[in-house]
């Protein structure tokens, strides 16, 4: 059987003058060291962890970013130009309410 991971190193992926540039800023062997005996899978139920009681989620919370609401009303203003475009070009009539 292959070993596809053996193809993930950075050795595999990074020609030889990236791979020194990214040796002389951390040290592989650190990431390594840190990661041996981690769970490397997915929990197997959503919101428990193996081995733990502690919750693996956040509760949601509402994010607002400034100029989406604006950009909202000039979408739905430039959708309903095109929409009226669309009924001229198509040859429908508009609906007196």
């Amino acid at each position: 059987m292959v070993d596809h991971t053996a193809q993930m190193t950075a050795a595999a992926t990074m020609d030889r003058e990236t791979l020194r540039s990214y040796e002389k800023v951390v040290d592989p062997r650190l990431i390594a060291k840190d990661h041996l005996g981690k769970p490397t899978q997915l929990p197997l139920v959503f919101g428990q962890s193996p081995g733990t009681n502690a919750p693996n989620t956040t509760p949601t919370r509402a994010m607002t970013v400034e100029g989406v609401g604006l950009c909202d009303r000039l979408m739905d203003q430039q959708d309903k130009l095109d929409c009226r475009e669309l009924k001229q070009r198509l040859g429908v009539k508009e609906e007196v309410k």
